[in-house]
């Protein structure tokens, strides 16, 4: 008699969770992409020196976008046709160069809390580019 109710609680059960993972009633959440956050950075060996600034990057409807903040031209622009595969973000930004617009383009490895890649400037080279997390969107990696 016990095993025939379990049985049929098991007929009745299954059908119910089934149709709830079907519906998406119990998928997890989204992880925010390891990108996503506000990072301080480094190039290095410029025509200037070290120029540090600050990168944030957002993701919102499949989309990345955030700002680039150029200290040591005192500059703050949005990055542009940004994307990240999960461990190779690249952005590109116009900057205002000696009063010339320039689409600088950037790739680095995201790791953890740290990027490294290279950022190419028209016109002065590319130059080594290094970054640390400085914080992360809520529900980030």
């Amino acid at each position: 008699m016990k095993s025939v109710s379990l049985r049929r609680l098991a007929f009745v059960v299954l059908p119910l969770i089934l149709f709830a993972a079907g519906c998406g009633l119990l998928r997890s959440t989204p992880k925010t992409p390891a990108v996503v956050g506000t990072w301080d950075y480094v190039v290095k060996n410029t025509p200037q020196g070290n120029a540090p600034g600050t990168l944030t990057v957002h993701y919102a409807d499949g989309k990345y976008t955030g700002k680039l903040k150029v200290d040591v031209l005192f500059q703050t622009v949005p990055i542009e046709d940004a994307s990240f595969d999960g461990k190779t973000f690249s952005f590109a930004a116009m900057l205002d160069i000696d009063g010339q617009k320039s689409r600088t383009t950037a790739e680095v490895t995201v790791e953890g809390d740290a990027m490294t890649g290279r950022i190419e400037v028209p016109g002065f080279g590319s130059f080594p580019l290094t970054a640390t997390r400085k914080t992360s969107a809520p529900g980030g990696a």
